[in-house]
């Protein structure tokens, strides 16, 4: 939270940080108090750094509010979480 605080102060129109916790409904908690945070007016961007499949990405994306952007939501190696033409 601190450096998403930071990029606000500092006058950035967004903020990206880091969920995927192991409860499901940690993120949402997460997300909800960053959004509560840093106002309407900002973007909200999130990564999960590869760590689900893609249907537990599905799953905890169906989840989050008010977010620009997911980022990683599935391993490298899972060509399903990729647009065609990067397959």
């Amino acid at each position: 939270m601190e450096d998403v605080l930071k990029a606000k102060a500092a006058g950035f129109g967004g903020a990206k940080f880091k969920i995927g916790r192991p409860h499901v409904a940690e993120d949402p908690a997460r997300v909800a108090a960053v959004r509560a945070a840093v106002g309407d007016a900002r973007d909200i961007m999130v990564d999960v750094k590869q760590a689900f499949t893609v249907d537990e990405t599905i799953r905890r994306a169906s989840r989050l509010e008010s977010l620009h952007c997911l980022a990683g939501g599935t391993t490298a190696r899972d060509g399903r979480g990729r647009p065609p033409a990067l397959v």
